[in-house]
């Protein structure tokens, strides 16, 4: 690019000499025309290439700007010389004291352009058209343009020529030009120079005084010079009190690691760091420092420092850090930093634990009383494996309430697990309300059971599961053969999906009687599972895995379609079918179309609400909430009656009773098989229920000493092996035949 540049002057340098060369009234030959054409074209060309070559160049030494102005000007003048002197070699006439003039002049105006070309290359203004910048570019034309001219009158014999050389002092016409050309060419880089020296003084105050971030000037040694309004911002310290302190200063007590970046920041090799300094008020600050050299005559000088305070950043970072691996509600470590955990001690071949912990009985309490409190036990319960544990097991909440721990292989696992289940034994408090959550967890080692942190929690969830298999509140180490079981439970919920979707669950129908008549006044529609290979599945295991599932409100849809089905059957046939309960759980009371889904199903089997019983959950009714007691409303307008199940385990209020549309309470089978532990329990139910006109009725009566004492209590509903056990569809139509007189109260 250069040389095009070159080229481009040097160019119209030569055919400026050309026209100058024609336009004299000298005879010359043609080949004479020919060697002054290329011979002076060649010197013009270098002296173009070397005044561009050094043009972007910062002269750190005056002798490098003098060496390049004689240059450049001893190929001007050799190309004007050389030149004429074969163009015009008939009429030489070298006229010594005119030549070292013309030399002289020629010198002097070669410096200031050299110096202004310079300025001029690296000043950052663009355009051409602008202040000094043209009058300088104009002066430069007028000095070049007139130093052929002086070289032709030191040369050559120009008296042949006409009038105008005839007097003798015309001659000096040329030399006056060029003398008041050069003086101008010196007068312009100097206001030229001043010019951008005050524009760059303005841009540099104005970098360093305007700067948001603060600025400080130090020296090689570490001394600071000057620092702009930002950096007393940032310090707490005036001006007058940093300048001429040592950097390490505003450092803290170890200083080693600043210094070492500042001696690299010297050298070049490091130009951002991130470090610590002290405010005058003690106050640590984080700061990134971006270090400029400053370089004089090539030699650095000092620094300038660039301090950006980033304490505000590097806290939003640790929050956002913290939250990507932390849980935002207990504030223990989550899923994925648990699992680099694991990750990292694996790459470490470090042997340990993992126990996999579930709470019995959450998720019951969380539909109970609302995500809030579901949240609040969480975090307690994160806060009591926190305090139950050493320091060096890492506790980790997975999701819901799921929790990991990491236990080193120095403690032994099973005391670890020992532990946690012995301190949730003890009831927690929350609100006025006191519960007790049971663990079951699952361990799994490494390396003995796998080799990864993803097949690790596997096996411990499969023990965990397995634990609860075993009645839960216990803790269960993986082996093998938990495989097995884990893929058995899988295959038992797809298998349950499609039973349901084939409407393959039946119905039992469980009798309740009148205690003092032994009439039958009803019955509990049950839902029961005969599996193609296991035979019947427990009903407790199904219904379990329908809620884990989220298939309870499909298998409670198809109970209710089945038994008010079966019911319309049996009246078609004459038969008197007593008042028939049906299970609704919790979840599926909060479907928004439960009650339109029992309207439809009553009209497509010509029945009447009066025909069956709902019976719901403790749970249901201790939320309290105001749409459920309007749901409850619409189902008694129905004629539907509402009893609430296994009543007294649950964590409702008795308060909520009088509010609610509830017509009977189910005493739980738990306190009738242990009624000698329970008497005063049952005994203030069934008082209470008569003070507000609530019918109760005891489920689980297996033995004659428990009939005669809840009839001593004057309960006279149960339900219980002591009369029936639940009966098939076939088993109950001939119990309905042998019963032609049913009883209701």
């Amino acid at each position: 690019m250069r040389i095009q540049y070159a080229l481009i002057l040097a160019t119209c340098f030569w055919f400026k000499n050309l026209l100058i060369a024609l336009t004299i009234n000298l005879s010359f030959s043609t080949s004479n025309l020919i060697i002054y054409a290329i011979s002076s074209y060649i010197f013009v060309f270098i002296g173009a290439y070397f005044a561009i070559q050094v043009a972007s160049i910062v002269f750190s030494k005056p002798t490098q700007f003098v060496k390049t102005s004689h240059l450049v000007a001893i190929c001007i003048l050799c190309a004007d010389t050389i030149g004429f002197l074969f163009l015009f070699n008939e009429f030489l006439e070298f006229k010594i004291i005119l030549y070292i003039m013309t030399i002289l002049l020629v010198i002097s105006t070669a410096m200031p352009l050299i110096r202004f070309l310079n300025q001029m290359t690296n000043e950052e203004e663009n355009s051409l058209f602008s202040g000094w910048r043209l009058f300088g570019c104009i002066a430069s034309g007028f000095s070049l343009a007139g130093i052929p001219y002086i070289v032709l009158v030191s040369i050559l014999n120009l008296s042949s020529l006409e009038n105008e050389f005839s007097n003798s002092y015309f001659f000096l016409v040329p030399f006056i030009f060029m003398i008041n050309s050069s003086l101008l060419m010196w007068l312009v880089p100097n206001l030229f120079g001043e010019s951008v020296l005050i524009k760059n003084k303005q841009s540099h105050f104005s970098l360093f005084n305007q700067n948001p971030d603060a600025v400080f000037s130090v020296t090689t040694d570490g001394i600071i010079t000057d620092v702009n309004r930002e950096a007393t911002r940032l310090t707490g310290y005036k001006t007058k009190e940093l300048v001429g302190l040592h950097f390490n200063m505003l450092s803290p007590v170890n200083h080693d690691p600043i210094n070492q970046l500042f001696e690299q920041a010297l050298t070049g090799t490091s130009k951002t760091f991130e470090t610590h300094i002290t405010n005058k008020k003690g106050k640590q600050l984080e700061v990134k420092i971006t270090v400029a050299r400053i370089i004089l005559e090539e030699k650095v000088v000092g620094l300038y420092g660039i301090v950006k305070d980033i304490t505000e950043q590097k806290k939003a970072e640790k929050k956002i850090r913290f939250l990507a691996y932390h849980d935002d509600l207990t504030k223990l470590p989550n899923r994925r930093l648990f699992e680099e955990k694991i990750n990292y001690a694996v790459f470490h071949e470090e042997e340990f634990s993992l126990l996999y912990i579930d709470f019995d009985r959450f998720k019951r309490i969380n539909d109970t009383f609302g995500h809030y409190f579901g949240d609040e036990i969480l975090k307690c319960l994160g806060d009591k494996l926190t305090s139950s544990l050493p320091e060096d097991c890492f506790i980790s909440r997975l999701a819901g309430d799921e929790f990991a721990i990491l236990a080193p292989n120095t403690y032994q696992k099973e005391r670890v697990a020992t532990t946690i289940i012995e301190e949730f034994r003890n009831p927690i408090k929350i609100h006025g309300y006191e519960f007790t959550l049971t663990a079951s967890i699952g361990i799994a080692q490494y390396p003995k059971n796998a080799r990864n942190s993803n097949e690790l929690l596997k096996r411990a969830d499969t023990a965990m599961y397995v634990a609860k298999e075993y009645g839960a509140n216990n803790y269960q180490v993986f082996h093998e053969g938990m495989m097995e079981l884990s893929v058995d439970r899988i295959k038992l919920e797809n298998d349950l999906r499609k039973a349901i979707e084939n409407e393959e669950l039946t119905v039992h129908f469980q009798p309740k009687y009148h205690a003092m008549s032994n009439k039958v006044i009803g019955a509990e529609a049950l839902a029961r599972w005969k599996h193609p290979l296991h035979g019947y599945v427990p009903p407790i295991d199904f219904i379990a895995l329908a809620e884990e599932t989220n298939l309870i409100v499909s298998l409670e849809r198809l109970m209710i379609k089945k038994t008010l089905s079966y019911i319309n059957d049996w009246k078609k046939k004459k038969l008197e079918v007593p008042r028939t309960s049906i299970n609704i759980s919790i979840v599926h009371f909060y479907q928004e179309d439960l009650v339109p889904f029992i309207e439809e199903n009553l009209r497509k089997n010509n029945l009447i609400g009066d025909e069956i019983e709902i019976e719901i959950t403790e749970s249901i009714i201790a939320k309290g909430e105001l749409h459920i007691n309007e749901k409850l409303q619409k189902l008694r307008k129905l004629g539907i009656e509402i009893s609430v199940d296994d009543f007294g385990t649950g964590y409702s209020s008795l308060s909520y009773l009088v509010n609610f549309s509830i017509d009977r309470l189910k005493i739980d089978k738990s306190f009738v098989q242990n009624f000698d532990n329970n008497k005063e329990v049952i005994a203030a139910i069934i008082a209470m229920s008569k003070n507000l006109n609530i019918k109760t009725i005891a489920e689980g009566v297996e033995t004659k000493e428990q009939l005669e004492s809840l009839i001593a209590l004057d309960c006279l509903e149960v339900q219980g092996y002591i009369y029936s056990r639940p009966l098939e569809i076939q088993t109950y139509e001939e119990f309905l035949l042998k019963n032609n007189e049913l009883t209701v109260y």
